[in-house]
């Protein structure tokens, strides 16, 4: 086995990983990143806003799922992309999803009934969530949770107040 071909690839491989992380990444580049046999490197292109929504759609459906991860995170994602993501059977990929401002509200009122307690806790934690989503987390069997929840809906009365008082 020779140690020096398997660094050189090591070596290009973490280069081509900084290189799609940058938010500066040219999006052809990205794109081309799309297909790369090592994995991170397609993830650093899935997690950057800069790649076109059609590659975004294309590594939503990689076979690693901390692929997936990223591009459900990712919030130049498609509604279609992340709708597919939020229904992902790996657990990891719906908590991005259900964090991600940019998935539909109907996705993350799904999400909120997620079996697993850490993807209801990102959809509590979601800046775009709907009072609908909190609704079915007011009723959920965690106390921690249902208190976020009820906390989220009172911020949001508080805002709306707030916005109808500047309008007047």
């Amino acid at each position: 086995m020779d140690h020096n071909l398997l660094r050189k690839g090591q070596d290009e491989a973490n280069e081509l990983w900084l290189r799609a992380r940058s938010p500066d990444a040219d999006p052809a580049f990205l794109a081309s990143m799309a297909d790369h046999e090592v994995w991170f490197v397609r993830r650093a292109a899935a997690g950057n806003r800069a790649t076109p929504m059609e590659v975004l759609d294309r590594l939503a459906l990689d076979k690693d799922p901390s692929v997936r991860w990223a591009a459900a995170g990712n919030t130049s994602s498609s509604a279609g992309t992340l709708r597919r993501l939020a229904n992902d059977e790996d657990w990891d990929v719906r908590y991005s999803a259900a964090g991600n401002t940019s998935t539909p509200g109907d996705e993350l009122v799904r999400l909120a009934r997620d079996p697993k307690i850490l993807v209801r806790f990102a959809v509590v934690g979601n800046e775009s969530v709907p009072e609908s989503a909190l609704g079915v987390l007011l009723k959920d069997d965690s106390t921690n949770l249902s208190k976020l929840a009820k906390q989220r809906l009172e911020e949001l009365a508080a805002k709306g107040q707030k916005k109808r008082l500047l309008a007047s």
